[in-house]
């Protein structure tokens, strides 16, 4: 009995030291910027999380106010804790802006939990300050995703109206039309056609992002998406004088694909779009298609255009634009970072081939129709029967 009682105070003696080392160490793990302050709002504690989000090391802290993390001019940015605190009350996700030793202003959610000492009396408070500029950016990426979709609805909506608009104008134009009125007719289409394009191009990236963009696997003839493509953009070559033609492989049938018909549709015509748009006047394109080791296919869009320079190619595939881009052609760039997403979204992705002067040879593949239909999420994959 003796034994057991003996060993019993010893487990009551070790408790609090093992519960406080326990909680020591959670301090010092944590992520959170973790400071206790005595009821005059003095530092006493200061865990590593507080010296990564403020920059402050312990030394700078310990023994100075917790005002002095406060922008100049926000007097209020740490609440007048010691009252409320030393009546047993707390603060609970206060959101306020702290300063830190950089001088840049931290937009935190701050609680104040009251410190009791062994009497139970409230002896001092414990501050937990979060970094949330990374949850308002999320939330202000979501907002913008959302107006953008909303907004290319409504343009694409009022852009389809005027473009049938047009064909019935022009259906309606009575005998042969004069070569000016022709030149107009054929400038509003490519315009509107172009903006469609654009529009088309920002929806599908706001849905990338937002992740509503879904995937529709299934049996996809190539050819037909290709002669569809060179067919809804010959004009555009016609009027630069640029040959296009279909490579003999690729006019013949050479099978189906697993792919979302709608997205490599939107690949291939934006890769065309890009051909021409850098490509002079009296240049060539071929588009192509071959196999890959027995169940893939490859295909390409080659032209004779200004290329690009090696080290700009990452660039370009990430939605940027370069001097020799923008001095030839206008446009924001977002399509080659979409046929990326998408691609990747199918497990490929685009490869180039280019030079200064040499003219370019964009190309991905993609896997010979196998199997069975699927339906995913671009931002998660979910398979249908």
């Amino acid at each position: 009995m003796r034994h057991r009682a003996e060993t019993s105070t010893l487990r009551l003696q070790l408790e609090p030291e093992l519960a406080a080392s326990q909680l020591a160490a959670i301090v010092e793990a944590s992520d959170d910027a973790i400071m206790s302050a005595t009821l005059d709002e003095t530092l006493t504690a200061w865990n590593p999380g507080a010296e990564r989000l403020f920059g402050y090391a312990p030394h700078e802290m310990l023994g100075k106010s917790v005002s002095l993390l406060a922008p100049p001019d926000r007097s209020d940015a740490v609440p007048q804790f010691n009252k409320r605190i030393s009546r047993g009350g707390r603060f609970h996700h206060h959101e306020t802006e702290f300063v830190g030793k950089d001088g840049r202003r931290l937009k935190i959610r701050l609680s104040i939990l009251p410190i009791r000492n062994g009497a139970g009396r409230v002896a001092g408070a414990a501050l937990i300050a979060r970094d949330i500029a990374e949850r308002d950016k999320t939330e202000s990426s979501r907002f913008k995703s959302e107006m953008v979709t909303w907004i290319c609805h409504e343009f694409n909506n009022s852009l389809t109206m005027l473009i049938t608009s047009s064909h019935v104008l022009k259906r309606g134009e009575r005998g042969k039309l004069a070569k000016d009125r022709r030149c107009t007719y054929d400038v509003i289409d490519r315009t509107l056609n172009r903006l469609k394009k654009n529009v088309a191009n920002w929806l599908d990236s706001a849905r990338l992002e937002s992740g509503s963009l879904i995937i529709n696997v299934c049996k996809t003839p190539i050819n037909e998406l290709l002669k569809e493509s060179i067919k809804m953009l010959r004009p555009l070559a016609q009027h630069k004088k640029i040959g296009m033609r279909l490579s003999s492989l690729a006019a013949a049938k050479t099978g189906a694909i697993k792919a979302d018909a709608d997205a490599v549709s939107l690949v291939i015509a934006n890769l065309i779009s890009n051909a021409i748009k850098y490509t002079p006047a009296g240049g060539h394109i071929t588009v192509g298609v071959r196999p890959v080791n027995g169940s893939m296919l490859r295909i390409s869009v080659k032209d004779s255009g200004i290329g690009i320079k090696t080290k700009e190619i990452p660039l370009i595939l990430s939605g940027q634009r370069t001097a020799d881009g923008m001095r030839t052609a206008s446009g924001l760039g977002l399509g080659l970072k979409i046929c990326q997403e998408l691609l990747s979204h199918h497990g490929s992705r685009l490869s180039v081939e280019s030079s200064p002067g040499g003219g370019s040879r964009f190309s991905f593949a993609l896997p010979l129709w196998r199997g069975r239909a699927t339906r995913r999420a671009a931002a998660r994959r979910q398979e249908t029967p």
